[in-house]
């Protein structure tokens, strides 16, 4: 109101959606109240001269001033032609008043340079003008939407346009997370009247919501092909250099992007969730040519499983289908195996009998170890899939024993997830790796022990795991290991394996000891009923369980 009544000839940008055109009526009706001026909403700048007024007290309202999805250049050439006009007309007279409504990205596009005669900028993104959480707040309540938390409020920036589609139809406040069918509308437009715009979203989604700068350039070709494809399959009849991409990324800050360190993103994860779904649904040939292997495992599912997905979930249609396996494949023979066996769709048993078809055109070589030195066998070990596993052993079989960074085995990860189905496998296949132990220097029955897993213990037990082994590191047994933890089932356990319960560790701590200084009451009474003259036991220092007791108690 202050530029208005200052200037009089006022642009205001920002989002859609985010207020502009209700703040520019609003301003308006102020004058009218205030000032008597007479309100003409029109669409372009030569009704402006028509319905001028001599000595009359006017403001003008025109939205979406150079366009709204694209800046049009025939409305930049009729600014550009009545710049004297306005000149004489508006901003010399305190009796006319313009109010124009723009987007952030129409304004960004260009509109400061192709214009001389320029309003004043009121920018909705500045800090000055960005609605605050009492205001959004404020606007919640006018619309009648029930409480949300602080995060999903500050969340957009088009919050009155969710408020308003709340009021109208949705009566839900999903929508105000994920607000996919508002921002599926806005694409749909974006994509026919600016192409450019919208390839820019694309492009930040098949690079999986992080774009560094310096990739596009002209010397790029794996870029240059990428586009090529990109636009072959939005239908775009030209792809457009790596510059005017990077340009259009710059346009879209504050609007859908934020600039990083060293490139783009989007301005938060809630709001590239909703565009991937939206964008990725219909460029699914290019997400699956060139999109991260983890954005694949974790965003895409096939619609031949029939499996329940979140609704942000991209389907891939049986005729994608073999495409989309053998990038599973290519992302195994790149060492991408975690991502592709720890996918959302991995925990659906139809879909790994179908991955099973498709690994059976995997040899030996194919299966690498990854940055950790993992092998596929060690994920699916890990997750629980017995089904995969015996699968892995057949196409390389020495993986069985290999030792990842931290000198884990698969069977060490399958004791990790407490999977016996996996653990039985593995021992039944190999049970060479029964007593190798991680970095840490623990072996698969203190990780049971740790686990308080009895079932695991019962089966390592049976091939032959040792009871009483001790770490070189502090010397603690498993027994020990359980008591530190609380684990109530394996003392038990352990107990009546003829666990050593006079054991010292490096520190001349026993089992009775570490259960007392942990105060695991529950415990510290087993094992009295194994041995009542444990409690008479000392470190060596020479004190017994009694006085770590109550201390332990205490802090209880």
């Amino acid at each position: 109101m202050n530029e208005v009544e200052t200037h009089g000839f006022v642009i205001i940008s920002g989002p859609p959606g985010s207020g502009k055109s209700a703040i520019a009526y609003h301003a308006a009706f102020l004058l009218e109240k205030n000032h008597a001026f007479k309100i003409f909403p029109v669409e372009t700048l030569l009704e402006i001269r028509r319905y001028i007024l001599p000595n009359t007290k006017q403001v003008f309202l025109i939205d979406d001033v150079v366009g709204k999805y694209t800046v049009d250049e025939s409305r930049i050439q009729q600014w550009k032609n009545e710049e004297t006009f306005i000149k004489q007309t508006i901003t010399s007279c305190s009796y006319k008043k313009v109010i124009f409504t723009c987007r952030s990205y129409i304004y960004n596009t260009g509109f400061c340079s192709k214009l001389n005669a320029l309003p004043r900028h009121c920018d909705l993104l500045t800090r000055e003008l960005k609605l605050n959480l009492d205001e959004r707040k404020l606007i919640c309540y006018r619309y009648n939407v029930p409480e949300l938390t602080d995060r999903i409020l500050m969340m957009y920036d088009f919050l009155p346009l969710l408020c308003s589609s709340f009021s109208k139809q949705e009566k839900t406040t999903s929508i105000f997370k994920n607000p996919y069918k508002l921002l599926n509308e806005e694409m749909i437009k974006t994509k026919e009247k600016s192409d450019i715009a919208y390839l820019a979203i694309a492009f930040l989604v098949l690079k999986d919501n992080s774009i560094q700068s310096k990739i596009l350039n002209l010397q790029n070709t794996e870029i240059t092909e990428l586009l090529k494809d990109l636009c072959i399959e939005c239908g775009f009849k030209y792809h457009p250099l790596s510059p005017v991409l990077l340009q259009a990324l710059c346009d879209l800050i504050g609007t859908y992007v934020r600039e990083t360190k060293d490139g783009f993103a989007c301005i938060h994860d809630n709001l590239f969730q909703n565009l991937s779904f939206i964008v990725g649904s219909h460029v699914i040939h290019c997400l699956l040519k060139y999109g991260s292997s983890r954005f694949l495992a974790n965003r895409l599912q096939l619609a031949s499983i029939q499996e329940e997905h979140d609704e942000l979930v991209i389907m891939v249609e049986p005729e994608q289908e073999e495409i989309y396996f053998q990038r599973l494949l290519l992302d195994i023979r790149n060492g991408y195996h975690s991502h592709v066996f720890t996918g959302k769709q991995m925990k659906f048993s139809r879909f790994r009998t179908k991955l099973l078809i498709f690994l059976e055109s995997l040899k030996a070589e194919d299966l690498i170890c990854d940055q950790n030195e993992s092998t596929p066998l060690h994920v699916v070990s890990e997750k629980g899939y017995a089904d995969l596993v015996f699968k892995l052993f057949q196409l390389s079989k020495e993986h069985i024993n290999l030792q990842d960074k931290n000198k884990r085995t698969p069977l060490f990860m399958a004791c990790l997830g407490c999977h016996n189905k996996v653990i039985q496998t593995l021992l039944a296949l190999d049970n060479s790796s029964l007593h190798f132990a991680n970095k840490e220097d623990l072996t698969p029955f203190d990780i049971a022990s740790i686990n308080d897993d009895v079932s695991t213990l019962t089966i390592l037990h049976r091939y032959g795991a040792k009871v009483n082994r001790k770490d070189e590191k502090i010397n603690r047994t498993a027994l020990q290991r359980a008591c530190d933890n609380g684990s109530y089932n394996a003392v038990t356990f352990l107990l009546t394996k003829n666990a050593n319960v006079k054991h010292k560790d490096s520190n001349g701590l026993k089992a009775i000891h570490i259960a007392c200084s942990k105060g695991h009451l529950k415990i510290v009474e087993l094992l009295l009923n194994h041995d009542k003259n444990m409690i008479n036991e000392c470190d060596t220092t020479g004190k017994t369980p009694f006085l770590p007791l109550v201390k332990a108690i205490n802090k209880i």
